[in-house]
């Protein structure tokens, strides 16, 4: 028996995938919670109905702790490549007095890490005289304080990304009173001016291109803030270029 809306009725349950139907003559409709099952099994039934409510519940939980694990092996496994893939040098090798070292560590302004309780730290920051590439150490205050670790920090560096470096904004102006094919016109050129570029971090640091860098490092941190520079053009531009479409 069912009762809902104040209405009792026999039925048939079944339980088919995962859940009960209430079946009167050919009509069939799932059983709710909504609904009070009156007779016998009633107590039954509704235990196996809060049951599978609780056993999805632990399984979207066991999904999301697996989730969580599948990502932190996946961390250790980059930890551990990075380590074996690259030099690091102790503090007593580096040109820096104990108090440099110290304020460099403290004010993130150079790479370090921890083995078995000694601080080292990887060469590929430094150049040939020992000291953190330029374009690097201006940015690595910024870059270590984020929420990135300093492991998080290096295999950025060393993965390619694609970044603008100018983008160019049509006026709004141009596009009052245009055609369709007007406005893809200007999109296409536009997209011939944009400059991107796509490169490792590091490389851009090592070459010592600073403003190219600093493009990185904004797409990183703060992508959807970030003003793309325009690239420059004669100041009747569009005209000119409308001029040449009607030709």
């Amino acid at each position: 028996m069912i009762s809902t809306h104040n209405e009792t009725f026999p039925c048939q349950l079944f339980w088919r995938q995962g859940k009960w139907f209430a079946v009167i003559n050919e009509n069939r409709d799932l059983v709710t919670e909504y609904k009070v099952l009156v007779g016998v099994a009633r107590c039954f039934i509704k235990e196996v109905l809060l049951a599978l409510r609780l056993s999805e519940s632990v399984m979207k939980r066991k999904i999301q702790v697996n989730y969580i694990k599948a990502k932190r092996r996946k961390y250790c496994k980059k930890r551990e490549t990075f380590i074996a893939e690259h030099k690091f040098k102790s503090a007593c090798e580096l040109p820096f007095t104990d108090e440099e070292l110290a304020d460099a560590v403290e004010y993130n302004r150079i790479i370090s890490m921890q083995f078995n309780g000694e601080l080292k730290f990887p060469i590929f920051q430094f150049d040939g005289q020992n000291h953190v590439y330029p374009a690097l150490q201006f940015h690595l205050p910024q870059l270590l304080n984020s929420d990135r670790n300093e492991y998080e920090v290096c295999f950025w560096l060393y993965e390619e990304h694609a970044v603008t470096l100018k983008r160019l904004r049509p006026d709004a102006k141009l596009l009052r009173n245009i055609t369709l094919d007007e406005v893809l016109e200007i999109a296409v050129k536009a997209k011939e001016l944009t400059v991107m570029c796509t490169a490792r971090p590091i490389d851009i640091a090592v070459a010592g291109n600073k403003e190219t860098f600093t493009a990185f490092v904004e797409d990183r941190l703060t992508p959807d803030h970030r003003i793309i520079p325009e690239p420059e053009i004669p100041k009747n531009f569009w005209e000119s270029f409308f001029d040449e479409q009607k030709m």
